[in-house]
C-alpha cells in the first residue's frame, strides 16, 4: 500500500507553480510534474487513455449504459493516509426514507473541529463511497477535521430535486448535530466534484446565509445549457502528438447534457435551474456565496465553464482562489496514490479546512 509515484512529484506541484491572469481570473496552474512541456498529457492520464481506448474499442460508450456507467471497475487506488482513521456510517431520516452518512474520524481530533460535507460526483446517476474513501480519509487525517460523506440518491430512479433534497438533509443534519459530532458549526467546509460540484452549489443556495465556511469545487458543473457557438478544441491546445487524446478526453462529457435530460430531468430546460446550473443564479444569490476554491483540469470539456463562473464569482466581491491541473482531465481526483494530483488537491483540501 502506499504511493505509485515518487513522492518529490507532489512536492513539484506544490512548489512549481505559478500564477497567470486567463481573461482577467488569477489562475494558479499546477504542472505535468514530470514533463516539463507546455500543453502535454499527463503521462499518467496518457497511459490510461490509451489503455482504456483499446480496451473499450468494441464496447459501447459509457453513457449508452446505465449498467456500465455504474459497474464499471474502480480505478486503482491505494491509501495515503498512515495514522488511525475511524470509519462509520450512520442512517438519518430524510422525510420519507433515509440516507445513508459515511464518516471518517481522525485520532486525536479535537473538540470541537472542522468538518467537511464532501458530495460526490458521477453525473448524479453514478458514484459511491469506494471511489472516495482513501482519499477522504487521507484528508480527514490531514486536516485533523471530520469528514461526511453523504450516499444520496441517483437518477433515474431519484430525478431532479431529490439528489438535491438529499443532500439538503445532510446539510441541515451536520449543522443540527453538531455539539453531538463535536464539530464546529462555524468551520464546516462544503465540497464536490463534478455534479457533487453542482449539488455543493445548490446547498450553499439553499442553506441559510453564510452557512459555509467555505467551498471547494472539482470541475463543477455549473452550466447545462446549450454549447456556446464560440466553443473550440483551440480553448484546449496539446502537443501535435497527443492532440486526438487531448479531443478524446475533452469529448468524454461534451454531449452528455442530452443523456442528463433523459436521466435526471424532465426535459432539457430544467437543466438551468439554479440548482443545477448555478451560473443561472442570480448576482444577489451568488454574491453570498463563501470564499471558494475552483480546481479545474487542463483537458476537461468542464474546465471553461467552471473558470468562467469563478471569474463572476470574483465580479461578485466572492473571495475565489482557483487552480488549474495541467495535463490532468475529468475525473482524476479518484485516483489516490496513483495520480500525484489527487494526492495535492486532498491537500488543498485540507489546507481549507485547516484555515477556517
Amino acid at each position: 500500500m502506499g504511493r505509485t509515484y515518487p513522492g518529490d512529484l507532489v512536492d513539484v506541484l506544490q512548489r512549481d507553480c505559478k500564477t497567470v491572469e486567463v481573461d482577467g481570473l488569477p489562475i494558479l496552474m499546477k504542472p505535468v510534474p514530470d514533463d516539463p512541456r507546455d500543453h502535454v498529457l499527463d503521462p499518467r492520464v496518457l497511459a490510461n487513455a490509451t489503455k482504456a481506448s483499446s480496451a473499450s474499442s468494441s464496447a459501447p460508450p459509457s453513457w449508452a449504459s446505465l449498467l456500465a456507467v455504474r459497474h464499471r471497475p474502480l480505478k486503482a487506488d491505494e491509501r495515503l493516509a498512515t495514522s488511525d482513521v475511524e470509519f462509520s456510517e450512520r442512517l438519518i431520516d430524510a422525510g420519507d426514507h433515509k440516507i445513508n452518512l459515511f464518516m471518517w474520524d481522525p485520532a486525536g481530533r479535537k473538540d470541537p473541529s472542522a468538518a467537511l460535507l464532501y458530495i460526490h460526483g458521477g453525473g448524479f446517476t453514478a458514484g459511491n463511497v469506494l471511489q472516495y474513501r482513501r482519499t477522504l480519509e487521507f484528508i480527514a487525517e490531514q486536516a485533523g477535521a471530520l469528514v461526511v460523506f453523504p450516499d444520496y440518491r441517483l437518477a433515474p430512479e431519484t430525478p431532479f430535486p431529490g439528489p438535491v433534497d438529499d443532500c439538503m438533509a445532510c446539510c441541515r443534519y451536520l449543522f443540527d448535530h453538531a455539539e453531538e459530532l463535536a464539530i464546529d458549526a462555524d468551520k464546516v467546509v462544503i465540497a464536490g466534484d463534478s455534479a457533487g460540484g453542482s449539488l455543493a452549489n445548490a446547498c450553499i443556495q439553499l442553506m441559510p446565509e453564510k452557512s459555509f465556511a467555505a467551498a471547494v469545487e472539482l470541475y463543477p458543473l455549473v452550466d447545462a445549457g446549450l454549447e456556446d457557438p464560440a466553443w473550440s478544441y483551440d480553448l484546449y491546445p496539446a502537443i501535435p502528438e497527443q492532440a486526438d487524446v487531448a479531443r478524446g478526453r475533452v469529448d468524454r462529457l461534451r454531449g452528455s447534457f442530452d443523456v442528463l435530460a433523459t436521466m435526471y430531468t424532465r426535459d432539457r430546460d430544467e437543466l438551468l435551474d439554479p440548482r443545477i446550473s448555478a451560473d443561472k443564479a442570480s448576482d444577489d444569490v451568488l454574491a453570498e456565496f463563501p470564499p471558494v476554491t475552483l480546481i479545474t483540469a487542463e483537458y476537461d470539456y468542464l474546465r471553461v465553464q467552471g473558470e468562467q463562473f469563478a471569474r463572476r464569482l470574483l465580479s461578485l466581491g466572492v473571495p475565489v482562489h482557483a487552480i488549474r491541473y495541467e495535463g490532468c482531465d475529468h475525473g482524476f481526483f479518484e485516483w489516490p496514490g496513483v495520480r500525484p494530483q489527487t494526492e495535492d488537491v486532498a491537500l488543498v483540501i485540507s489546507d481549507t479546512l485547516s484555515d477556517v
